[in-house]
């Protein structure tokens, strides 16, 4: 078999491959930052969506235990409470009244009352279904030397009003229910009309319903979108503390300054390389007086959506446009190289000519100067396309190129995808931006029930997050249809909030 032989090819020929290889590269060169910067977008967004999960479940565990926080300090506050401590009796009503709260709040798998030595009173006998459990044994248990008895009886009691523990495990739950017996525990000193501690009342909070369920419905919600993503959640020392593998608790550390790139670790019985997986994080910082254990959510989302083959996939249309290119650019060199290649043999013949006769000076200057000319003026060309190429390939898509004219296909190509990454590049912030607010405003309008609330998070939220510089939101009040006006629900940024007129007649529309 023959070798291949460049210098044997016609001059057409050559000038063919050599145009068409450069023009090749080029788009080659291009092509290739565009799937990078493609990669980069897709691995930003997940970074984003990563970090967004991660606080929100961070945040909507603090806001819940702030909420338990707050329940066992209203459930000591109240007198069949403080009437149990104060007398060591147990009436029905008080019986029924931790046994209701037990029901209602469902959340919880252990309820006490202890009176000022330390005594159990009272407690649950039912539990968070209605069912009858036996607690008989833990009544006259004595709690005097544990940690949350001593901080809620001594001095002022426990700061923000209620003790709180971090994750652990309940020996009287365990021996109550049956399971581990994880869970929270919360205790408030039970006071009389006086002001002085007579008791203290104590809840236990079962960990699936205040913790679990968080997590598991942000691993449902992701995953649609997802596949393959998870959720784990590490105490103030970057143990594990809730995951979907229940082997990892309190058996595995994490921590995302310690997920550096190739680490590996079990997860439901199969290799978790992090190589593989785009990873955010969130610290907790509590919530409101709750100021929380500094717990952490790690969220782990696979980098397989984003392969090169799926996005040549996706940029099938533009190597589509690449190919029709090539060929158009091709068949027009192949034409001018033919109509070069017979002009250059024209004036190889007359340089042979000449080369043997004598002519006039002007007339072989005019000649030569034109075709120094023209081939002065293409290699300008080649370089300003070179040049627009190569900004492109760096990212400046405001670089200006201007094409020869119509039929100059290269150049309108050059600017076509010039125009298309720039759009790309604009979507992909677009995007961002508007999945950043929707996890931001979805958390908001699923964890605030009240609405006066709710108004004042959403336009605080929505003045900041758009830029703007005050806002309000108006509610429609159509009790009196001769009086149909609007009401201030909320406001941010106005000087004087309460000076701000808070009506807006609406004229009937007939």
């Amino acid at each position: 078999m023959k070798s291949f032989n460049f210098k044997k090819l016609s001059l057409s020929q050559q000038f063919l491959l050599i145009s068409m290889g450069v023009i090749s590269l080029i788009l080659i060169g291009v092509s290739i930052y565009m799937i990078n910067t493609s990669i980069n977008a897709k691995v930003n967004q997940l970074q984003v969506m990563a970090n967004g999960q991660s606080a929100a479940v961070i945040e909507k565990i603090d806001r819940n235990f702030y909420e338990r926080f707050g329940d066992v300090q209203a459930f000591a506050f109240n007198k069949l409470a403080t009437e149990m401590a104060s007398t060591d009796t147990v009436t029905f009503e008080s019986q029924q009244f931790i046994n209701t709260m037990i029901s209602y709040y469902v959340l919880y798998d252990l309820m006490m009352v202890c009176d000022i030595n330390g005594k159990v009173v009272a407690a649950n006998t039912v539990d968070k279904a209605g069912k009858m459990v036996k607690t008989d044994f833990i009544i006259s248990k004595n709690f005097s030397n544990d940690e949350w008895f001593r901080a809620c009886i001594s001095g002022t009691g426990p700061e923000g009003g209620a003790w709180y523990s971090d994750f652990m495990e309940n020996k009287e739950v365990s021996t109550v229910y049956g399971h581990t017996g994880w869970g929270m525990a919360f205790a408030a000193p039970i006071r009389n009309n006086n002001g002085k501690t007579v008791g203290v009342w104590y809840n236990f909070a079962n960990w699936d319903d205040v913790t679990v369920g968080i997590r598991k419905e942000t691993e449902a919600a992701i995953r649609q979108s997802q596949p393959g993503a998870f959720v784990l959640v590490t105490n103030a020392e970057n143990q594990v503390i809730d995951s979907d593998d229940a082997k990892m608790t309190l058996s595995n550390t994490a921590s995302l300054e310690g997920l550096t790139n190739g680490a590996e670790f079990e997860y439901n019985s199969r290799k978790i390389n992090l190589d593989n997986y785009i990873v955010g994080g969130k610290k907790g910082t509590g919530a409101y007086i709750y100021k929380g254990n500094n717990w952490n959510a790690l969220t782990f989302i696979p980098r397989t959506k984003f392969s090169l083959g799926h996005l040549f996939d996706n940029l099938t249309g533009f190597l589509s446009v690449i190919l029709l290119v090539l060929i158009g650019i091709g068949f027009m060199f192949n034409k001018v190289a033919s109509s070069v290649s017979k002009d250059i043999n024209s004036l190889k013949t007359d340089i042979e000519y000449l080369s043997k006769v004598e002519v006039a000076d002007t007339n072989v200057e005019n000649e030569i100067g034109e075709i120094t000319n023209a081939i002065k003026l293409l290699a300008k060309r080649m370089g300003d396309t070179t040049h627009f190429a190569k900004q492109i390939g760096e990212g400046n898509f405001d670089t200006d190129y201007v094409a020869l004219s119509e039929k100059d296909v290269l150049g309108r190509a050059l600017v076509t995808m010039r125009d298309n990454l720039q759009k790309i590049k604009e979507e992909e912030k677009s995007r961002a931006w508007a999945t950043e607010g929707a996890t931001k405003f979805g958390e908001i309008l699923r964890n605030q029930s009240d609405l006066a609330k709710l108004g004042d998070e959403i336009i605080i939220n929505l003045v900041k997050y758009i830029n703007a510089n005050q806002g309000g939101i108006f509610i429609v009040n159509d009790d009196n249809q001769n009086d149909i006006h609007l009401n201030l629900l909320s406001s941010y940024a106005w000087e004087k909030k309460n000076s701000l007129r808070k009506e807006l007649i609406l004229a009937k529309v007939w």
